[in-house]
């Protein structure tokens, strides 16, 4: 789901919380919140919502860097190319690869538009690790 900060998305979400409450009442379920935006919305339309951020299960011992293999990247960027991520913060870096995709259902003129405007905000260091294709980009498998 996209964020919850937007109101609809979090409306919806609300609505299907005191749905499940209503039709089990013994039961407890808590909305885990990303942001502490979405926490307070949540809350404010009556979830029960509790911050868990998306990467707090993210172990540092999950990755680590292969001896004796130099380091091409200072950083890896993986999230999608959409006006709500934010790639602004892989440009805080000298050097980064960008792991992403574009949405498969939005127009091909926005597909194409969201694409270029990432291409053009590259830093001289920055690559897409994707493979580009008709000014897009194919989701890595």
């Amino acid at each position: 789901m996209m964020s919850l900060e937007q109101a609809s998305h979090a409306m919806a979400l609300a609505a299907q919380h005191h749905r499940f409450r209503h039709a089990h009442p013994n039961a407890r379920l808590f909305v885990m919140a990303n942001t502490r935006g979405e926490e307070r919305l949540l809350g404010a339309l009556g979830a029960d919502v509790c911050s868990a951020p998306q990467n707090m299960s993210a172990g540092e011992g999950m990755y680590h860097p292969i001896a004796g293999r130099r380091r091409k990247f200072d950083a890896i960027y993986d999230a999608q190319i959409a006006p709500f991520e934010r790639p602004k913060l892989s440009r805080l870096f000298p050097s980064c690869t960008s792991v992403t995709q574009i949405f498969a259902g939005w127009l091909p003129r926005l597909k194409n538009a969201e694409f270029r405007k990432f291409v053009n905000k590259l830093r001289r260091d920055h690559v897409i690790a994707n493979d580009v294709v008709a000014d897009t980009v194919v989701p890595a498998t």
